[in-house]
């Protein structure tokens, strides 16, 4: 066949199929991405469905800033919207804003210095921030040496770099906070999660419920049988003042004084999350910048950390109720039976009657109702004879 004739047909196939496509409604332009759809069908699951999307459309600033409001519960005038996302709003959304406003909502910690340019990976990006997120895993690189910061968006890309951050950030489970709204990220959930580790507040805590007539369970170290007792305190000068002391008596030691600090009247929150923000922010500054996580001997750049925070947020484990997990402590069968249970979603607030005779764990133990289920359900055995330990 000629080759002119060949030339001409496939000109022709060509400008039809250019001519086909662009009578397609414009919608059907937008791609799904496979690689992403396992992100999105996990985040979807958190935040609700339709909140992410797999496809390759770009992502605007708008859009980015109405997602963190709507679903992240970030008022108009945080400081992240405020830095970030002040540019025009159908602009679109940026490599490096999207890092920095995931760094800055999920409160990871900066493993490099902000002067110290040298440990980018990244020829055109020495941001502290995405070197970070880079460290952590969160954000990779367009090319080995390139992070093309100015590069813009999709919503697939947005949606894998959410949901690798809140795996970092220990929110892919259910919901830390069964009888809240808030989810892993959302405004005032790390400042509640942090409270609850160190016996402030009780995980089915309303937020939103006005501080000056809520009523708050907080653990103190009053001496009850070897145990510490939830005392509760009503109102906010009472709550705030037994939240200052509690914070005051636990490790590590901080350069404030806290008996007295920022005395009720001084309180500008009305509702237990504005004043749980408050109130974090002043102890976080008193720790340093190293004490930002929810327990303060667990690091964002530690092997464990995402098991941890996935089991957290399961409500698996909750660590010692002082701010410490204790990643290096030993743990004893009774914990493991505990542990076993919680896993298994094993309602242990009864004892199991089927067995009634453990020699070394007495009815009034702490794990009892867990260690009779952990044997009954055959997880665990007698050590010796009745002997459990």
């Amino acid at each position: 066949m000629n080759k002119k004739i060949q030339t001409k047909r496939f000109l022709s196939l060509l400008i039809t199929l250019v001519l086909i496509l662009s009578t397609l409604p414009i919608q059907a332009n937008a791609v799904d991405l496979p690689w992403a759809e396992d992100a999105v069908r996990i985040l979807n699951d958190v935040y609700g469905n339709g909140t992410f999307s797999a496809s390759d459309d770009m992502v605007t600033v708008g859009t980015t800033k109405a997602l963190l409001t709507n679903t992240f519960k970030l008022p108009d005038d945080n400081g992240i919207i405020s830095t970030y996302l002040n540019g025009d709003p159908d602009s679109n959304l940026t490599r490096l804003q999207l890092a920095q406003i995931i760094f800055s909502l999920y409160g990871f910690v900066a493993l490099v210095n902000e002067t110290d340019t040298n440990t980018s990976p990244f020829t055109d990006c020495t941001d502290s921030k995405v070197t970070t997120l880079y460290k952590l895993g969160i954000v990779s690189g367009k090319s080995t040496e390139l992070f093309v910061p100015d590069g813009y968006v999709t919503n697939a890309e947005l949606s894998v770099m959410f949901y690798r951050a809140l795996g970092k950030a220990g929110g892919i489970g259910k919901k830390a906070l069964e009888n809240s709204a808030l989810t892993p990220g959302a405004y005032g959930y790390d400042e509640l999660m942090y409270l609850f580790t160190r016996g402030c507040v009780p995980r089915d805590i309303d937020p939103s419920q006005e501080l000056a007539g809520a009523e708050i369970e907080v653990t103190t170290y009053i001496a009850v049988e070897n145990k510490e007792e939830p005392v509760k305190y009503t109102g906010k000068k009472d709550i705030w003042n037994a939240w200052c002391t509690r914070l005051g008596s636990l490790p590590p030691e901080r350069s404030l004084n806290w008996t007295g600090w920022a005395s009720w009247d001084q309180v500008t929150a009305t509702t237990i999350l504005d004043a749980a923000i408050q109130i974090v922010a002043t102890d976080r500054a008193a720790l340093g910048e190293n004490m930002k996580g929810i327990f303060s001997d667990v690091y964002p750049s530690t092997w464990y950390y995402d098991g941890i925070m996935y089991l957290f947020n399961n409500g698996i484990v909750s660590g010692y109720g002082n701010g410490q997990f204790g990643p290096s402590n030993e743990v004893n069968r009774a914990a493991l039976a505990v542990l076993l249970c919680r896993i298994n979603n094993i309602n242990t607030t009864d004892p199991d009657g089927t067995v009634t005779s453990i020699s070394d764990v007495p009815s009034n133990h702490w794990a009892y109702n867990s260690v009779t289920h952990a044997i009954a359900q055959g997880y665990m055995t007698y050590k010796d004879s009745s002997f459990f330990y």
